[in-house]
C-alpha cells in the first residue's frame, strides 16, 4: 500500500511531535504516512514506491480521515498524480470553511485555490525536478507544471485539514504565473496581487 510522505518545517525550538500536524497525524485512521521535517525534496526512495508527497504547516491540523480520503482518491483514478480538497482557516475571528473549486487551470492564473494539502504522486515530483515545497510559490509552480502537462488533478469534497490563513505570497506566485506564461508562449504578464 502506498503512503503518504508529508513534510513540513519547523523551527528548531518546536517539537513536531506537539504541534497540531504532529497530533493530528497520529490521530489518522491510516497508519500509511511518514512525516519529514524537511523543505526542499521528496525523501529518498519515495519516487520508486508508487507513493504520494505533500508540504503541511505545522501548525495545521490534518482532519483524521485527511491521509485514507486522499491515498483512496489517488488509487481508484491511476491517471490522477496529484489530489486536493477542502480546508477551514483559523484566524482572530475563528474557524471559516473553505471550500474549493473544481481543477480549474484558469484559475490557477490568479490564485492559488488548491491549499494545503496539495497532494502529488512522489514519481511527478521526481519527474519534475527541483522544487522547494516549503515555499507557496513552488506550490503554485508545481500546479501549474501539472496544467502543462495536461495531468490530472482531483478535488475531493471534504475537509483535509485546519490551519492558520496562507502567508501573504503575492510576489513568490506572481512569479510562478510568469514563468508559466513564458513557458506556454502567452502574451501575458503576471504581477504581484494578479496572482
Amino acid at each position: 500500500m502506498a503512503a503518504l510522505h508529508v513534510l513540513t518545517s519547523v523551527p528548531d525550538t518546536v517539537d513536531l511531535r506537539s504541534t497540531p500536524l504532529g497530533g493530528s497525524l497520529r490521530a489518522q485512521d491510516r497508519d500509511t504516512w511518514e512525516l519529514h521535517s524537511v523543505g526542499a525534496d521528496p525523501p529518498a526512495g519515495a519516487a520508486t514506491s508508487g507513493d504520494a508527497v505533500t508540504f503541511v504547516d505545522h501548525r495545521t491540523a490534518l482532519d483524521p480521515r485527511a491521509v485514507g480520503v486522499v491515498l483512496d482518491a489517488l488509487a481508484a483514478r491511476p491517471d490522477a498524480v496529484a489530489v486536493y480538497g477542502d480546508g477551514c482557516v483559523v484566524d482572530d475571528e475563528g474557524t471559516m470553511p473553505e471550500l474549493r473549486p473544481a481543477w480549474s487551470p484558469e484559475l490557477l492564473l490568479s490564485r492559488r485555490y488548491t491549499g494545503d494539502p496539495f497532494v502529488v504522486t512522489a514519481q511527478v515530483l521526481a519527474e519534475l525536478g527541483t522544487l522547494d515545497l516549503s515555499v507557496p510559490g513552488d506550490r503554485h509552480e508545481l500546479a501549474l507544471h501539472l496544467v502543462e502537462r495536461g495531468d490530472t488533478v482531483l478535488h475531493v469534497p471534504a475537509v483535509l485539514g485546519t490551519g492558520p490563513p496562507p502567508a501573504d505570497t503575492s510576489d513568490g506566485a506572481a512569479a510562478a504565473v510568469q514563468r508559466h506564461l513564458s513557458r506556454t508562449a502567452q502574451p501575458m504578464r503576471a504581477r504581484p496581487g494578479s496572482a
